[in-house]
């Protein structure tokens, strides 16, 4: 929600039709599992893929070398939303931009 841009909540999650309980449990990380059908409403809701929605954990299981799944690790990049609050407004304005820039390049190749 947050790369989206939207505040975490329990209600923007049910308004993708998922329930109030297991929208809950995603959101403070108890989920032991997710229903295909609500991996396919969130995709619908946040115009997304599965990819965007999950990561595996970096574990000490060992993936053959070239397997797809590399791609699906938690690479821990965090994103600097802490920085954008002290950006001053002209450099508040130019992030927004660069950011929208990598936006319409991602749309155009989709």
């Amino acid at each position: 929600m947050m790369q989206k841009g939207i505040k975490p909540s329990a209600y923007r999650l049910m308004r993708s039709g998922i329930g109030l309980s297991a929208a809950k449990t995603y959101l403070d990380g108890r989920a032991k599992s997710i229903k295909l059908e609500d991996i396919e409403k969130l995709c619908l809701f946040f115009r997304c893929t599965p990819r965007e929605l999950m990561c595996i954990e970096d574990t000490d299981s060992t993936l053959p070398e070239g397997h797809p799944l590399e791609k699906w690790k938690n690479e821990s990049i965090p994103f600097p939303i802490q920085e954008l609050h002290s950006l001053y407004p002209d450099e508040l304005a130019e992030a927004q931009e660069a950011l929208q820039e990598i936006i319409n390049r991602r749309k155009k190749k989709i």
